[in-house]
């Protein structure tokens, strides 16, 4: 009998009330009107959240930690922004082209998001 893996499913967003990013489950609620809300773990409660900001663990990891869809990412000279293309997530040059993943979360530094440091993605 073969061994299933099973990745973490992961969300964060930017609180609206607070603009803190806060991390759990994925909850779009239609409930006295629309909104996108990331459910605590811990307390169960559900925050709400901007929805533009809504990202995924990428199932991948580097030095600084978990890696998130919209991150940016040092790479030696270079910053690199986490999307989603196709099937899976890339680590993008500002030039389209993708770097190899191993490449990236072997050397590779978080060094913000698109979000609160899209100065750092200009600049690239």
């Amino acid at each position: 009998m073969r061994k299933v893996l099973m990745r973490e499913i992961l969300y964060r967003g930017k609180q609206t009330a607070t603009g803190e990013w806060v991390y759990g489950d994925f909850v779009r609620t239609s409930h006295f009107g629309s909104s996108n809300c990331i459910s605590d773990k811990v307390t169960g409660g559900c925050l709400t959240v901007e929805p533009e900001t809504v990202s995924q663990y990428t199932g991948k990891a580097c030095k600084d930690g978990k890696i998130f869809e919209g991150d940016l990412i040092r790479y030696k000279k270079e910053i690199l922004r986490v999307v989603w293309r196709g099937a899976g997530f890339i680590a993008q040059k500002r030039n389209r082209r993708p770097m190899t993943w191993a490449l990236v979360t072997a050397d590779g530094e978080i060094v913000g998001n698109r979000w609160d440091n899209q100065e750092l993605w200009e600049e690239a």
